[in-house]
């Protein structure tokens, strides 16, 4: 039995940086956070990491104890969801009839008015006369003998 190295922990550099990474907005927080409190180490950081992260998992667990305990607070948070769904849905479906209704309009105007006839092809250009011919044929192409 020879030693078998494990797969990477944490993403391709194969477990060497194992801190969640982002660009977003909680990204930019974060690093402002880093920066009101001078935190320079390592440790530091990881410290006001896991603190942030604690504030914030708290404020979501209170926020479902209140719903949990309030009638009121859970009815008003359910409806706020179907409100929301309906306005996203509802911004679909517009967007999507509309650009369907206009390219069926379009391919409706497009088959009752009809093309336009093609232009007329371009008279062929006279071919030009060889010096022999002009010298067996007058000026108005009568043979001269």
């Amino acid at each position: 039995m020879g030693a078998e190295s494990a797969p990477p922990a944490f993403g391709p550099r194969g477990g060497t940086d194992d801190r969640v990474t982002t660009s977003g907005p909680a990204s930019k927080a974060l690093g402002a956070v880093f920066k009101a409190t001078h935190a320079q180490s390592d440790l530091g950081k990881k410290a006001l990491y896991m603190s942030v992260h604690l504030a914030f998992g708290t404020a979501t667990m209170a926020l479902a104890l209140l719903h949990w305990y309030s009638f009121a607070a859970h009815t008003l948070f359910v409806l706020a969801i179907c409100l929301a769904s309906v306005w996203n849905a509802s911004g679909y479906y517009f967007t999507v009839f509309t650009q369907r209704y206009e390219a069926g309009l379009s391919s409706q105007v497009a088959k009752a008015v009809p093309a336009p006839p093609p232009a007329p092809a371009p008279a062929p250009a006279p071919a030009p006369e060889s010096k022999l011919l002009g010298s067996m044929f007058g000026a108005k192409g009568t043979a001269m003998v």
